[in-house]
């Protein structure tokens, strides 16, 4: 991405049968030609590499015209295989802490609808690393969260987010008074 205009583009906004678009609808293709067994352990593997593209601090990464591609690439492998969507909330989970609060790549997955926030493996490790109020930095990154995905850019309802919602009134009502500064924001 020479452009800097190019790379502040969003993939929506390309002309029709730009190269990356191509890439999205040719991997989907290629994909859906293949045995279902095969499909699987390549859309695994192409999605891990891509998920790691997309955590890593590289220019195409970060750049708003790589995200929205990199998330439509997981997106595609996502409605070929179950798998994907499962693994790509596993990766985050395991991956370190700087990225499991990393509210931009949160709020990127949920828009792609690769993450659900109401995923139960999510809400307990979200729980987890609140510590009941106690770790500020991960109440600070879910409320960043809710906030964006619930007011700033409605992508998901309550009901979606429920569990979450729950873990903060928890964090609310075991702070006796003295709600963590995030809250109280």
């Amino acid at each position: 991405l020479r452009s800097p205009q190019l790379a502040a583009a969003a993939l929506a906004a390309l002309p029709q049968g730009h190269e990356l678009q191509q890439l999205v609808i040719q991997t989907r293709a290629l994909l859906a030609a293949q045995p279902p067994a095969a499909r699987e352990e390549v859309a695994v593997g192409y999605a891990q590499r891509l998920l790691k593209r997309l955590l890593d601090t590289s220019k195409f990464g970060r750049c708003p015209l790589g995200v929205d591609w990199l998330l439509a690439m997981l997106g595609a492998l996502g409605e070929l295989s179950r798998k994907v969507s499962k693994d790509v909330v596993g990766w985050l989970l395991f991956a370190d802490a700087d990225r499991r609060l990393n509210r931009d790549l949160t709020v990127a997955l949920v828009s792609g609808k690769l993450l659900s926030l109401n995923a139960p493996e999510y809400v307990k490790e979200m729980q987890r690393l609140m510590d009941g109020g106690r770790n500020g930095q991960a109440v600070d990154c879910l409320v960043s969260v809710l906030q964006h995905c619930l007011v700033d850019k409605p992508t998901v309802t309550t009901q979606e987010c429920a569990g979450l919602l729950d873990a903060l009134s928890h964090v609310l009502q075991v702070s006796r008074g003295k709600p963590p500064e995030p809250l109280v924001r």
